[in-house]
């Protein structure tokens, strides 16, 4: 269980809530640094150097290193104190006392193990309940409580295999005696403390079967002799035989358990079809094994690295090219396939080296001596960049290194230096660009990925800057500059993320608050500031705040003149004032920019009929209320209105014409702002009760009463009104 423990990644845990990425979980152990997001992507990172890491993690290392040995020298000592083994001969005391020396190393290797899982878990629990520590927090993972389990169960083992040992009187070790196929010997020297092992071969076998007879037969030899040594000298020489034991078992077992030929031809053979059928990750795994099986071998290293170069992973096969030529310093083949890879990484001095050499030993060779003459191209266009950089002509330099990436496509350094140069031209976008594929070609590209990081902040993209910077923080979480524009980020983003999603729950005032914070938030950056009025302007139209509105939008506009989208909220706010001549204005202008736009175009002709309408009659001025006043303001001002403009408040004969069309009116505005459906036609710009807007159209002009009665003419009927 301690070997489980060791391997598992998910020593401390943290969950990180994103945006574009829902969840991302960082997790950790003693070797490596790793991140998973929900789209399942991983990706790890082994701790780049021993002496920079914390202490309490090189100790935990230790430890654990230290738990396994023990717990290994544990297992081959209770293994032989067993009483079904033959090892130790039929001498019961012995194998009592080789299984407490077992059941000790059981116990050193539970404290090991406790040790080390409980002081990682302190150092945890310690930077969790810190609140001023500014970096990541974890939590406890998995692999501690498995380390805590094996560490119990190693303690409780060891302390039953010690009580059960037989401490009896000493009685004569019956040794192994070797057969005819091997003699082995053995002498202790009592003066220097040591003893020498003596190893003399008559017959060997080249089968399998007997070379691993004879490796059990040498192994019982040397058990037994360590076993006397113990019995002489206690356990502290038994200790020193076992380092030995452990060099004669690696020896001995390097030749048992290597791969055979076959083997080895198989997995050659198997890769060879894979590679042909395009299962390029299966083809790499029979091709590692062929590698362990024959590390001698170049032809292995030389296919392997072809399916490394099949994969896009000229990286990797590198190495492999280099020891294929390490191994047949004339393999051609691999010195002009390493010579191309360098040629596309930029590194000319090394590509010239190996096609040179191809050229030495075959001076005819053709893709040698065009690569070579591409080399030589490369360099002096390198040359020829940096001099136009240096002299601050940008220009020339972009121009000069597209030659250099057509030629050298896999070089950070030419891809970083042009994406310099288009930010100094000011053309961020090109510079993401080059950028983007630059930090997938180096190792550990922080400066890379945090440069992409701040150029989508300052072009308003703040998801894909927590995005970039995460994967800063996942090289180093520990980086200064990235924590903390990582802070930044993730703050802004919260912020608008939040402030959007109010506006879809249209909840406008607190919208309004949280762009009023963004603006607090980040007042250096032009975008986020014009963002932020734009989105307040639109929820003031919402709000119907028509006039503070008009004042926002207005300011958002000097700032961005061909923003279609303020240009429309400000045209709305105009149209709640009633000012359509200047809302029909606004709309002409924002389809000038964007003709395309449906929204646009929609709101064009609204506000032209509104205009159109607004000439004839104005039912909201008439009533003297707003577009936005609710059912019971209306009913209000229509009673104002109609007990002030009554006929019969009127003597003289022309008072009482004009006292009666305005109540009419008045009459007619009432009933079609209180009815629903009449009200929303009359705010599309459509009269309900215009006779031309009628099915069946005729009619003539004038102002009638609705439903066609008057009653102020004609019959016998009398009206008497009383007003509350």
């Amino acid at each position: 269980m301690v070997g489980v423990a060791i391997p598992n990644r998910y020593w401390k845990v943290s969950s990180l809530d994103g945006t574009v990425i829902t969840t991302a979980t960082l997790y950790e152990n003693l070797w490596m640094s790793c991140a998973t997001d929900s789209t399942g992507v991983h990706n790890c990172r082994e701790f780049p150097s021993l002496l920079a890491l914390s202490g309490y993690i090189q100790a935990s290392r230790a430890l654990m290193i230290a738990a396994v040995v023990c717990g290994t020298f544990g297992v081959l000592a209770t293994l032989i104190g067993m009483q079904c083994s033959k090892a130790a001969g039929d001498n019961e005391i012995l194998k009592g006392r080789i299984a407490g020396t077992g059941g000790a190393f059981f116990l050193l290797q539970g404290f090991c193990t406790m040790i080390s899982i409980s002081w990682y878990a302190a150092n945890i629990t310690q930077v969790f309940f810190d609140p001023l520590y500014p970096g990541q927090k974890y939590e406890i993972g998995e692999g501690l409580y498995i380390g805590w389990a094996s560490g119990v169960l190693s303690i409780c083992g060891g302390a039953c295999l010690m009580c059960s040992c037989k401490l009896g009187t000493k009685e004569k070790t019956s040794y192994y005696q070797p057969t005819r196929e091997t003699i082995y010997s053995a002498s202790a020297s009592r003066r220097d403390g040591r003893f020498e092992l003596y190893t003399q071969e008559v017959e060997q076998d080249q089968t399998s079967k007997t070379r691993w007879k004879d490796t059990q037969l040498y192994i019982r030899g040397v058990i037994n002799v360590i076993m006397e040594s113990g019995r002489r000298r206690g356990l502290s020489s038994v200790l020193s035989s076992l380092s030995l034991l452990c060099v004669v078992l690696d020896l001995q077992l390097d030749g048992v358990l290597g791969a055979t030929p076959v083997e080895i031809e198989h997995h050659l053979e198997m890769g060879r079809k894979l590679l042909a059928a395009g299962q390029l990750a299966e083809a790499l795994s029979h091709y590692h094994s062929a590698v362990e099986g024959d590390s001698k071998n170049y032809l292995t290293y030389y296919k392997r690295a072809a399916v490394f170069l099949a994969m896009g992973k000229s990286k990797s096969a590198l190495p492999d090219l280099t020891q294929a030529i390490q191994l047949k310093p004339d393999f051609l083949a691999a010195r002009l396939q390493r010579g191309n890879i360098l040629l596309k990484q930029g590194s000319t001095q090394e590509a010239r080296e190996d096609f040179q050499a191809v050229l030495k030993r075959s001076p005819d060779h053709e893709e040698a001596h065009d690569q070579l003459h591409k080399t030589e191209e490369l360099e002096v266009l390198q040359e020829e960049a940096h001099k136009a950089h240096h002299r601050g002509d940008y220009i020339t330099t972009v121009q000069v290194l597209e030659k250099v990436i057509e030629l050298s496509p896999w070089d950070p350094e030419s891809r970083e230096l042009r994406a310099e140069c288009y930010i100094r031209l000011g053309d961020p976008r090109k510079a993401i660009m080059d950028l983007t594929p630059a930090t997938r070609l180096r190792a550990d590209n922080r400066a890379g990925f945090l440069k992409l990081s701040q150029l989508h902040y300052s072009l308003g993209e703040h998801h894909d800057s927590l995005n970039q910077v995460r994967e800063c923080l996942k090289l180093d979480q520990d980086d200064k500059e990235c924590f903390a524009h990582y802070k930044q980020v993730k703050k802004l983003s919260k912020q608008l993320d939040s402030a959007e999603e109010l506006i879809s729950e249209q909840r406008y005032q607190e919208a309004i608050e949280k762009y009023e914070s963004v603006m607090r938030t980040e007042p250096n950056v032009a975008f986020y500031t014009n963002k932020a009025k734009e989105r307040i302007c639109f929820c003031l139209v919402k709000m119907k705040s028509a006039e503070e509105a008009v004042d926002i939008c207005s300011e958002a506009h000097q700032r961005e003149p061909q923003n279609i989208y303020i240009l429309r909220d400000r045209a709305e706010a105009y149209i709640l004032l009633q000012e359509y001549e200047k809302a029909v204005e606004d709309y002409q202008e924002a389809r000038e920019f964007d003709q395309e736009n449906q929204e646009i175009r929609e709101g064009l002709d609204r506000a032209q009929k509104l205009l159109k309408q607004s000439r004839k009659r104005d039912y909201y001025k008439i009533l003297g209320v707003s577009r936005s006043a609710n059912k019971q303001e209306i009913i209000k001002a229509y009673r104002k209105l109609a007990q002030q403009w009554h006929p019969d408040n009127f003597q003289s004969e022309a008072d009482k014409k004009e006292a009666e069309k305005k109540f009419i009116d008045i009459a007619s505005a009432k009933e079609v702002l209180t009815d629903p459906e009449m009200r929303q036609k009359f705010d599309a710009g459509e009269d309900p009760l215009d006779p031309e807007n009628q099915q069946g159209g005729g009619g003539g002009g004038g102002r009638e009463w609705p439903f066609g009665f008057n009653p102020f003419e004609g019959g016998n009927f009398h009206f008497k009104f009383h007003y509350n």
